[in-house]
């Protein structure tokens, strides 16, 4: 699959947010990401690439890793151990998630990992919101100890458009080499203080992401509102939705108190997304 505007867009957020190591398996739009970039060597498979990226993250750099939805099947043991322990420099993982199963043997919604352990998905719904979400992840990685995880959908990838990009490049923070074992080995010993620390940290996690989504509602006036996950709202026939409210969502977790508010007095509530309806229950489930 050949380059477009929305990887170069997010490649460029990521080279502005201080990317200096990025490694790759290839599949659906991923291995784009990886050469514009500027990767030269491929992992054997996905569990490698993920463990190089989170390796040169305890190196103390701004690391990134790219598969599509079905090679997070084969790094799940080292992604899952990462949000226990933590980063050490930001981490950032992007999953293409191939939801019309255009380049992929079968449909898988990466999302459900998130059920695990929680920490901080991102799910662009427009090339402005991609390229600001691709040049903070870094430094909100490494503000919040996990690795951030960005989910780029087949409607993503159909964005175009022309924005106005700012040149400067986010410093990295200088971080040696992560020497800290009661940190960043998962083991029993070490257990019931990282699964603390992980309980503290989705709770920062999950009020950042309530401010992070705040304001994308519009102005609350209809009984019939509509939720919309990620990019998939560029390909709505629009004027169809003319008389509904509308709020964007580009976090998981989700922005529950804000869904809540949303919903509160409407007649009719659709949700829109990519892939499972696993956003959907996640919305149902607030009561």
């Amino acid at each position: 699959m050949k380059d477009n505007i929305a990887t170069k867009i997010i490649c460029q957020g990521f080279k502005n947010g201080g990317v200096e190591y990025v490694s790759n398996f290839p599949g659906f739009h991923s291995h784009n990401i990886f050469s514009g970039l500027g990767g030269e060597q491929i992992s054997i498979n996905e569990r490698v690439a993920y463990e190089t990226a989170y390796g040169a993250s305890l190196a103390g750099k701004r690391s990134l890793v790219a598969m599509k939805n079905v090679g997070l099947n084969v790094a799940a043991d080292p992604f899952l151990h990462s949000i226990i322990a933590g980063v050490n420099a930001g981490l950032v993982v992007v999953i293409t998630d191939d939801t019309k199963a255009v380049a992929s043997q079968e449909r898988q919604d990466s999302r459900h990992f998130f059920d695990f352990y929680g920490g901080l998905w991102f799910e662009p719904n427009s090339l402005e919101s991609a390229y600001q979400i691709a040049k903070d992840s870094f430094k909100l990685s490494e503000e919040l100890d996990v690795p951030v995880v960005i989910r780029l959908t087949n409607q993503f990838f159909e964005l175009e458009g022309d924005i106005t990009l700012d040149s400067t490049v986010s410093p990295g923070n200088n971080l040696g080499i992560a020497n800290n074992p009661e940190k960043f080995v998962v083991y029993p010993t070490f257990w019931l203080n990282q699964y603390k620390n992980l309980s503290d940290k989705n709770g920062r996690i999950r009020e950042l992401a309530s401010k992070f989504s705040k304001n994308k509602a519009e102005d609350q006036k209809n009984e019939k509102g509509l939720i919309v996950f990620g990019s998939c709202w560029q390909e709505l026939g629009q004027d169809d939705y003319n008389d509904w409210d509308k709020l964007l969502v580009e976090t998981y977790p989700i922005p529950k108190e804000e869904i809540e508010e949303f919903i509160k007095n409407k007649k009719e509530i659709k949700v829109i997304e990519q892939g499972d309806n696993y956003g959907f229950l996640s919305e149902t489930s607030t009561g």
